[in-house]
């Protein structure tokens, strides 16, 4: 069962803020809105356009009436918005202060939830992430706003960087960023692109590709073992299955992070961007987006470890293990229960949210819809595998 600390006042905005404890983790807390604002004069300066070396702009960031000098650019892909609409944003404590943290935080993300009418794929998604043992991002919510305008209801999803690393491994390790398409294969492995550590640390997956490409069927749960934390890939393909993540790596090569732990040499997918979950089912032993994709476009997208696990018996079968451990899992921490609590203490949130491109109607029945989906997902996986 998911404990949660419910607010039920209005506005929503600032709901258990004043009870949480001052340190790193407090804005990844169930239950608990945190209030945010942003000054700036130099808003006409962001991008209107997505772009990885877009500089930074100056801001000021307010939180407990307390002020910081910060960096703040757009992020976004598909679920890009200008600064003119309810825009995606990334906020660096310490672009401009050297050191200078929010409470022990260098860097909030905050996405805009723009591709998920519910406004709770995120928040459920990592939640059975987590439950699972996946290394993973943590969550949170947040209202914003921006020169005195209010901008509405955020997720706040912990920043894929070095800070990320150090409580998800406890090492000092690289991740890079999928991108462009790249694999395990080679000729796209060197396609990621490096976020922090070590670039040598690219001859490993090297080797792992030229290991992959000699295995047999039969010898790829070797080959994985040697050079993956297994457990915990086979966790995350069966936890993009249970909750549809059609955008994910096994579907669609996407939305994901590799580690390199120095210590045990080995890699681990990182998932994220799994706001398009709870949506459709798919099929878990070939999870793409059921409306969009052809046979032809599924097989060139899916993931090349994914794609040979499955055509590896011993993989496969160790896959459908956990296909119906997560199943279990689901149901034993109570996640529906954790969308219906979700869905009563954020109904206010179109009072808070102007910006928002779905309207109140919509966002409620969205809600519903995700409480459903994850209160029949376990039995139809079960069919599915057995």
């Amino acid at each position: 069962m998911i404990a949660a600390t419910v607010g039920c006042g209005d506005p929503l905005c600032g709901v258990g803020q004043e009870d949480l404890s001052r340190d790193v983790g407090m804005f990844f807390q169930h239950g608990v809105v945190v209030d945010l604002a942003l000054e700036s004069d130099d808003l006409e300066e962001l991008a209107d356009a997505p772009g990885a070396d877009v500089p930074d702009i100056h801001a000021e960031l307010r939180f407990d009436d307390e002020t910081y000098d910060v960096g703040l650019k757009l992020k976004g892909s598909g679920s890009f918005r200008t600064i003119e609409q309810k825009a995606s944003m990334k906020i660096d404590l310490g672009e401009w202060v050297s050191g200078q943290t929010l409470h022990g935080l260098r860097r909030l993300t905050l996405n805009n939830m723009m591709q998920s009418p519910s406004q709770l794929s995120e928040s459920l998604a990592y939640t059975l992430l987590s439950a699972a043992g996946v290394p993973s991002p943590r969550h949170g919510f947040a209202c914003v706003e921006i020169n005195g305008k209010p901008y509405g209801l955020y997720s706040v999803v912990e920043t894929m960087d070095e800070q990320f690393v150090e409580r998800a491994f406890g090492d000092d390790g690289t991740l890079w960023e999928a991108w462009d398409r790249s694999d395990f294969t080679v000729e796209t492995f060197r396609r990621f692109e490096l976020e922090e550590g070590d670039a040598a640390a690219l001859e490993d997956m090297e080797r792992f590709v030229a290991d992959l490409d000699a295995a047999e069927p039969d010898t790829l749960p070797e080959v994985l073992d040697a050079w993956t934390e297994r457990d915990d890939l086979l966790s995350l393909w069966a936890v993009d299955a249970l909750i549809g993540n059609y955008d994910g790596y096994g579907s669609f090569t996407h939305n994901f992070l590799v580690y390199h732990a120095p210590s045990t040499e080995r890699f681990s997918l990182i998932p994220w961007g799994v706001d398009l979950s709870f949506e459709r089912e798919v099929d878990p032993y070939r999870p793409v987006d059921p409306l969009k994709t052809t046979e032809q476009t599924a097989d060139a997208r899916m993931g090349r470890l994914f794609v040979d696990c499955m055509a590896s018996a011993p993989c496969t079968a160790a896959y459908e293990a956990r296909l119906l451990a997560i199943a279990d899992l689901i149901e034993e921490i109570d996640l529906a229960g954790w969308a219906r609590t979700q869905r009563r203490w954020l109904r206010g949130s179109h009072r808070v949210d102007p910006l928002s491109e779905n309207s109140k109607r919509e966002t409620r029945r969205a809600r519903r819809e995700v409480e459903d989906y994850i209160e029949d997902q376990p039995d139809r996986i079960r069919e599915a595998v057995e």
